[in-house]
């Protein structure tokens, strides 16, 4: 046996009072349980396990439930909890604000370690805010809103950092301001080494990795450290799934993904739901967007209601049971056709069992629950014009519904690769509007937008200095398309310069090959930005840049604040990005982001960013 494994070892067994000490042998514990907990956080844990039994009907009890968590879970709440708990926020005059935990109203979930999951879904919390909480953030001298998340922590896009240097919070909201993703940042960038190990990323967030317990504690002082010894005894299950509450887990993402035809995913969720009864399965097709559709179910559940998505499975639960065992979709639902206007109907081949409309943003925000339920935001609902874009309404008779017969709407769009469920409704939500059926078009897994003359320019460019840098690896003709003021921003700021930050990327590329080859395009999710499509999609993001978030990127750019990207995005064809990431890293790794503008006719990098989990 080796001496770390001994250690190890004696290390466990000091951590197991003997008999006799007010507890019978063989019932002990390691660390990190719940009596261990401070008070205020015993209160949240309770809070969770109330809410969860009061949703599902078990009868848990808070402390043992908490002790069957998994440990990483466990290292993440009491580490996030911690920081939150014993930091203070303070106003400009400086006033109290309460601490960070005072802006929890509560815990809804903690994701522990995930393998195979992206690092902006491991070691953080989910929460629902208290209805002041982003107003607190707002006048918090500690926390200061950043550049908004455009490609992780999809759902949530606003972005507040604690202040102060490293480790740092990360709080990022929703629309809605209500619900929330929370992490601590332990090192302040993960830096070009991020494009390659994605391990590293969202390692960054987990208090047992390398020597963050003690950032952890240089700034937030009073955590105990009870893990150390155990990760080498108790390796994780290389599980894909996320605890929506003990014993209840759904998968991290869904089955079904967005370069595959939406009638796909549809028929994947009704039949995991209605044939195969694994609701927990249908339920990864939900977005957090499409949980102020709470109120479709006129239970007085609300878009304030605690574990949501628990809620919205519990639901669904009861409705496969009240269906019965089918051994096939017809038995259940039948397709119905509903065109609003500014929708048109799509031909798939499930079309007997529900129908498929594609919809301009006009039609798709008409049928956003959080306009029907006139929800109060903090920011902007992420909907253009007459365009059709990425959105899609599914429409199918529930033929076993009690009642009158029921139409179920959904609202589909793509978000972190795969298609999901923003909106739902029980009935058409457009009953009393003029229907008619337009013309119809074929399905296609990707619809191919045609992209205006004025982005020709920008595709052209963006490919040619890929293809220098990367696959061609000429790193004097990439350079050239870096403007004279071009930037790194705080993640890359130690690059040097542009020859330097080149070839420190490009040689671990190795470049050959085709693009298509060596990097990958990358999902986003941001009002102000707008897709364009060209001939190397799979290898990279090409978006417009609204004027108003073009501001924001720039790496010598204020802090945004409430006015920097609430109104309607104009778009003035002055700016763009490009991201990707590389294909040959290990896990989910970080993206390189790239700012172009129109500096003197030609297309040129002003920015460069590295944007990690």
């Amino acid at each position: 046996m080796s001496v770390r494994l001994i250690v190890a070892f004696v290390w466990l067994m000091s951590a197991f009072p003997t008999a006799g000490a007010g507890q019978t042998a063989g019932t002990q514990q390691f660390g990190g349980l719940f009596d261990t907990l401070r008070p205020e956080q015993q209160n949240l844990v309770r809070e969770w396990v109330a809410e969860s039994n009061r949703i599902t009907g078990a009868s848990l009890v808070a402390s043992d439930a908490y002790n069957a968590l998994a440990s990483s879970t466990r290292t993440t709440f009491e580490a996030v909890t911690h920081a939150l708990l014993t930091q203070t926020l303070t106003g400009e005059d400086g006033s109290s604000l309460g601490t960070g935990l005072d802006l929890i109203q509560m815990v809804e979930a903690t994701h522990g370690q995930l393998p195979g999951a992206r690092g902006d879904h491991q070691f953080r919390l989910y929460v629902l805010l208290k209805a002041d909480a982003v107003d607190r953030l707002y006048k918090s001298r500690e926390f200061k809103r950043a550049g908004d998340n455009t490609i992780f922590h999809i759902g949530y896009p606003l972005n507040f950092r604690q202040q102060g240097g490293v480790p740092t919070l990360q709080v990022s909201v929703t629309r809605t301001g209500r619900r929330a993703d929370i992490d601590v940042d332990y090192r302040s960038s993960s830096g070009p080494v991020a494009l390659f190990n994605g391990h590293l990323t969202s390692a960054n967030s987990d208090v047992r990795a390398g020597d963050n317990f003690q950032r952890h504690t240089n700034r937030w002082s009073g955590l105990r450290d009870w893990w150390q010894g155990l990760l080498d005894l108790f390796a994780p299950r290389p599980e894909e799934k996320v605890d929506l509450a003990l014993g209840v887990s759904i998968p991290v993402k869904p089955r079904v993904t967005a370069d595959q035809p939406l009638s796909t995913a549809v028929h994947d969720f009704f039949t995991s739901w209605l044939v195969n009864q694994r609701p927990e399965d249908a339920v990864s097709y939900i977005s957090v967007r499409a949980y102020a559709c709470l109120a479709e179910y006129q239970t007085g559940e609300t878009l304030e209601s605690g574990m949501a998505a628990l809620r919205i499975l519990e639901r669904m639960r009861r409705g496969a049971a009240s269906y019965g065992q089918a051994s096939d979709l017809s038995e259940v639902i039948r397709g119905v056709g509903l065109y609003p206007p500014g929708s048109r109907p799509v031909v798939h081949e499930h079309g007997q069992l529900f129908s498929l409309q594609h919809l301009t943003d006009t039609a798709a925000r008409s049928m956003d629950c959080r306009v029907r339920q006139r929800v109060a935001l903090v920011d902007p609902l992420p909907y253009g014009g007459n365009e059709f874009g990425d959105y899609y309404a599914t429409e199918t008779r529930l033929v076993k519904e009690q009642g009158p017969a029921t139409v179920f709407t959904q609202l589909w769009t793509k978000e972190e690769g795969h298609w999901k469920v923003i909106s739902w409704h029980l009935e058409h939500p457009l009953i009393g509007t003029a229907l008619q059926r337009p013309a119809a078009e074929p399905e296609t897994p990707t619809p191919a937008a045609v992209s205006p003359a004025s982005d020709t320019g920008i595709a052209k460019a963006s490919a040619a200095f890929l293809t220098e840098w990367l696959a061609n690896r000429n790193d004097a003709s990439a350079a050239a398309y870096f403007a004279p003021r071009a930037s790194f921003c705080s993640d890359v700021k130690d690059a040097g310069s542009v020859p330097a930050f080149l070839k420190s990327i490009g040689d671990e590329v190795h470049g050959g090959g085709s693009l298509g080859d060596l990097i990958g395009t990358v999902p986003f999710g941001h009002l102000h930005l707008q897709k364009v499509s060209h001939p190397l999609d799979g290898a990279f993001l090409l978006t417009r840049v609204s004027t108003d978030l073009a501001k924001t990127l720039e790496c010598n750019a204020a802090a945004p604040d409430r006015a920097s990207t609430m109104g309607q995005p104009k778009f003035d064809g002055q700016a763009y990005r490009t991201d990707f990431s590389i294909k040959a890293a290990t896990g989910h790794p970080a993206a390189v982001s790239l700012l172009w503008r129109l500096e003197r006719n030609n297309w040129r990098i002003v920015a460069v960013t590295i944007a990690a989990h």
